[in-house]
């Protein structure tokens, strides 16, 4: 049986991830680079293989929540297939003797956002995108260029509507999801000001309540109550 040992400091971000795993495992050209594909391959394994991993995959320095979805599919391909055992390493000195861990010094991880698998939409028999794979880190500056009618704004949607298409869409719920739509809604009476913080999100309702109390307490400059509750809003901005 021969025996793998998965190197954290290979596994920074999801594309180094799934080329790391690609290598490692000898998995086969056509490996699609995703938990779906990884699981697919694994069942598939001819070759007695022991997989030793850390826990600590799933840690916010290495892959967060991903990494404890990496864990669930390499145990579930353990399950289907005789072939694989998976050795999850949660001790210090296990880590080091498996050389899982080679040095102290952390390194600096980008927070993952969002990740998307099998993404795919059609209206009746026309297919505007199909099986789509991309993943959003911290930082990330992404646009999405096509003519129109592709089905740009269809997928933006999709995503601000966490619609996973018949794939896979996995949003941790620390992440907050904002969309403004091609053609927003505008009210005729309302100033710029107040179209520009219409919206529902915790953000904007607290701008709009530091607004109105600016203009209270600019009308009533005598009135404490006022004035505190601008303090308070201040404090909370």
């Amino acid at each position: 049986m021969r025996t793998i040992k998965l190197d954290l400091n290979k596994m920074t971000s999801l594309p180094a991830l799934h080329n790391y795993l690609h290598k490692a495992l000898e998995l086969p050209e056509y490996y699609g680079m995703n938990l779906d594909a990884l699981h697919d391959c694994l069942t598939e394994l001819a070759v007695p293989t022991e997989l030793i991993i850390s826990e600590q995959v799933k840690d916010e320095k290495y892959l967060g929540w991903y990494g404890a979805q990496l864990l669930e599919v390499l145990q579930d391909a353990a399950d289907e297939n005789e072939a694989l055992q998976v050795k999850i390493v949660y001790n210090f000195s296990l880590l080091f003797s498996c050389g899982i861990i080679k040095t102290l010094q952390e390194e600096s991880r980008l927070f993952m956002i969002l990740s998307a698998e099998n993404l795919s939409f059609s209206y009746g028999d026309r297919v505007l995108f199909k099986n789509i794979n991309f993943n959003v880190e911290e930082g990330d500056k992404i646009g999405v260029i096509g003519v129109n009618g592709t089905g740009k704004s269809t997928f933006l949607k999709m995503i601000a509507n966490r619609d996973d298409g018949g794939g896979k869409l996995i949003i941790p719920g620390t992440v907050v999801m904002e969309y403004l739509p091609q053609d927003p809604p505008f009210e005729p009476q309302a100033t710029v000001l107040e179209q520009i913080f219409k919206g529902d999100s915790p953000l904007m309702v607290l701008l709009r309540r530091y607004e109105t109390a600016v203009e209270e307490a600019v009308a009533h400059p005598d009135d404490v109550k006022l004035q505190k509750n601008l303090l308070d809003l201040q404090q909370e901005m």
